[in-house]
């Protein structure tokens, strides 16, 4: 799993991050990463600056 709170924490660029999960995942793939990156944000301080949302696109899985 890509550690998202090490990218924040050494000012790398990070646009955005894409996630394609199976439809019947989506729910907790979503919640689990908007969780792990507001936590990240909170980590170096820019929770006021950012969300969760300004980071994370999921697309769910068409079979």
């Amino acid at each position: 799993m890509l550690n998202i709170s090490f990218i924040l924490r050494t000012g790398t660029f990070l646009d955005h991050l894409t996630i394609v999960t199976h439809t019947k995942t989506l729910h907790k793939t979503m919640e689990m990463m908007y969780e792990m990156v507001y936590n990240a944000l909170e980590e170096v301080g820019l929770e006021n600056t950012y969300t969760p949302e300004d980071y994370l696109n999921f697309l769910p899985w068409q079979s």
